[in-house]
């Protein structure tokens, strides 16, 4: 037999083991499996013609993969930073690149100069 403590009278009184052991008809939580994971099967893609430079046939040997043809030069072990492996060019790059970076980051201390000093 179970009991269950009646709010309105302030007493015990018999009740059912289901409302006895869930008061104001609590229920306890079904288990429920998650449903199976169904993997979307992706179609291949049409294979794409290639001409015989590279790349594409339309753009042919502008877009080819030059990865083989510089891992050699990005390879050597001649104490040359990777970013100015290739020589002048890439000096030149990295020289405006750097300046550049150096005078905006003037010219924004600059405008925040103005901004804080504004009378």
């Amino acid at each position: 037999m179970a009991f269950r403590y009646n709010t309105s009278t302030g007493k015990l009184a018999p009740s059912t083991p289901q409302f006895a052991y869930n008061p104001e008809g609590i229920q306890r939580l079904k288990v429920v499996d998650p449903p199976k994971i169904q993997w979307a099967v992706k179609p291949m893609p049409p294979p794409v013609p290639h001409s015989p430079l590279g790349g594409d046939q339309i753009f042919g040997s502008l877009v080819r993969n030059r990865v083989y043809e510089q891992w050699p030069i990005f390879q050597a072990k001649d104490g040359v930073p990777v970013h100015l492996k290739r020589g002048t060019r890439d000096r030149v790059t990295f020289m405006l690149t750097a300046g550049f970076t150096l005078c905006s980051c003037v010219y924004a201390l600059f405008q925040l100069g103005k901004l804080i000093n504004k009378k």
